[in-house]
């Protein structure tokens, strides 16, 4: 659960009980983009939440950047 302490102690996971936050560490998974690399593209149905906890991505609509997050 150490590993995960940046992720854990955000504000959405604050009410947590103690069992679910270490429940939850057991799910958290580190997933590295290399720069031009997309994460997920529109349509995709997702089974996961992403955390960017480093550096920034790009939001790319019609091939043009509307925003960037990071």
């Amino acid at each position: 659960m150490h590993l995960h302490r940046e992720i854990l102690q955000l504000p959405i996971f604050q009410e947590a009980a103690q069992g679910c936050l270490k429940l939850l560490s057991l799910h958290i998974r580190t997933n590295f983009c290399a720069p031009g690399e997309f994460l997920v593209h529109k349509g995709d149905a997702l089974s996961s939440i992403y955390y960017l906890c480093n550096g920034s991505m790009e939001v790319v609509h019609d091939d043009m950047v509307v925003a960037i997050l990071g």
